[in-house]
């Protein structure tokens, strides 16, 4: 299931950033995902600290599998989405940037572990 990180982001507007977020994948049939609870949103702190906290915000989609129905298009919609929502959320930074890269499990990697029944 995909996960949604954020760096650069105020912890005021977090817990509204996560549940639209979520919502807002959910609402895409494309990306045919039937559980919020699947969706990981986390939000990332600069170990360095930032001289400039709203400078820019980054958001990267990844664990979003490849099939047929996520196209590019899809994929840059739900970019131009979650760019819009932070827009909205944090108006007053300065650069806020979207990756929703392809993630194939054959070629890019993926294993997991589940709770024994």
């Amino acid at each position: 299931m995909p996960v949604i990180s954020v760096s650069g982001t105020k912890k005021s507007k977090c817990v509204l950033f996560r549940q639209r977020a979520k919502q807002l994948l959910m609402d895409s049939s494309e990306l045919d995902i039937k559980d919020k609870r699947g969706i990981t949103c986390r939000f990332l702190s600069d170990a360095e600290g930032d001289d400039n906290p709203d400078s820019a915000i980054i958001i990267e989609v990844i664990g979003l599998f490849d099939k047929p129905e996520r196209t590019p298009d899809v994929k840059s919609r739900l970019g131009e989405n979650l760019t819009k929502l932070a827009r909205e959320l944090f108006p007053e930074v300065e650069l806020i940037q979207c990756f929703v890269p392809p993630f194939n499990p054959e070629t890019g990697g993926f294993a997991e572990s589940r709770k024994s029944a």
